[in-house]
């Protein structure tokens, strides 16, 4: 994509989220989805520099299983289910839209299942916006 044409594409982003952003007291939260590679991280960033956001990163919610059982399931079953939406809602959402701090361990890639013993913490709500990448 011609780089004039992404520049437009996040004018308008930034734009979009800000108009949403007024007169409100709990902050927005806007997912970002695309298969791996596709930029989400980047745009993350390049967001986050520009309307102050916090990145909640959707893979330490990856709900885990076996090769064989991933290979088992529908694309949407594999679409439902790679990401415990329940857990980034209870854990992480909720708290920041109650302005309370969050901490969670994240899964273990390393270990192939299971949280890690690392600690992500998020400090209580800072800004208006959660970009859950």
């Amino acid at each position: 994509m011609p780089q004039i044409i992404q520049t437009e594409i996040f004018r308008k982003i930034t734009a979009t989220v800000k108009h949403m952003q007024a007169g409100r007291d709990t902050p927005i939260n806007i997912a970002i989805d695309g298969r791996s590679g596709a930029g989400k991280s980047t745009l993350s960033k390049l967001l986050t520099q520009e309307l102050s956001a916090t990145i909640i990163i959707s893979d330490d919610f990856y709900s885990g299983g076996t090769d064989a059982e991933w290979r088992m399931r529908t694309p949407q079953e594999k679409a439902a289910l790679c990401i415990d939406w329940w857990r980034i809602r209870s854990v992480v959402l909720e708290p920041l839209i109650h302005n309370r701090s969050v901490t969670y361990h994240p899964f273990d890639f390393k270990a192939g299942s299971g949280l890690s013993q690392e600690v992500v913490k998020l400090a209580k709500r800072v800004t208006e916006l959660n970009l859950i990448d």
